[in-house]
């Protein structure tokens, strides 16, 4: 009986491409998601090591801006990542490269504008956010420079998954800040000052540049598994834009 349903099951992932695909697509998720949760735990022992008895603060700290920028992100956003996953999986089964590309820059437009929206709001109220948060001031407002970079390694992780690139999806989604920030603070922390005020917050300055090479890497990674420009505006369907109906 067991061996019957083995047999059914291979029958069934062999004919059926959707099954397959859904199958690969879920394992490396998940997958991405274990490795993603080992890298997070490290990044924590790697903190613990490094500012010993004042780790639990200082980690505290990072969490929280963490928490500021993607709150921030999710308003710069503005759903615009999830329109996009739908869209381009949709045009890029039928090979409208150019409708990609179209829904691409419009949802670009709604991103910036919104993001400008929400540094001004966030400059406004830095003293009520820096309370709120726990979390100096200045700090606060310095953050809210980095909310568009993370708004857009976020937007760019759902427009790859729609292209069916689910390991760097899950990768930038996931784990690419806490990895990048892993990685630069081996490599700063010795140069700083162990009693300076640069030091308390190494962190927090790291997290910063790891949403910049995020965003860097995110943009980098849609752009290389676009086809040409050329392919791109030859392949535009006027009848078809913001709408996936064959």
């Amino acid at each position: 009986m067991f061996s019957n349903l083995l047999l059914t099951l291979n029958k069934k992932f062999t004919k059926d491409k959707d099954v397959k695909e859904i199958a690969k697509g879920g394992s490396i998720a998940f997958i991405m998601n274990m490795i993603g949760m080992g890298i997070g735990y490290l990044f924590v022992l790697q903190v613990s090591a490094i500012y010993k008895d004042s780790s639990a603060a200082i980690y505290g700290q990072y969490v929280l801006v963490l928490l500021l920028l993607r709150v921030g992100s999710m308003f710069t956003r503005f759903g615009t990542d999830t329109s996009m996953l739908k869209y381009t999986a949709g045009f890029a089964s039928n090979k409208l490269w150019g409708n990609i590309t179209d829904a691409y820059k419009k949802s670009m437009i709604i991103l910036v504008v919104f993001n400008v929206g929400v540094i001004i709001l966030a400059i406004i109220l830095s003293k009520q956010l820096a309370n709120l948060f726990n979390l100096p001031q200045e700090l606060v407002q310095l953050s809210s420079l980095f909310i568009l970079p993370m708004a857009l390694t976020l937007f760019h992780s759902q427009t790859i998954r729609g292209l069916k690139k689910i390991g760097i999806s899950s990768f930038l989604q996931n784990s690419a800040f806490t990895t990048f920030n892993s990685l630069l603070l081996l490599l700063v922390f010795p140069l700083i000052n162990k009693d300076s005020y640069y030091f308390r917050n190494l962190l927090s300055y790291t997290l910063f540049a790891a949403i910049i090479i995020g965003a860097i890497v995110s943009t980098v990674v849609w752009f290389r598994n676009m086809p040409s420009k050329n392919e791109r505006e030859n392949s535009f369907d006027k009848s078809k834009v913001y709408r996936l109906s064959k």
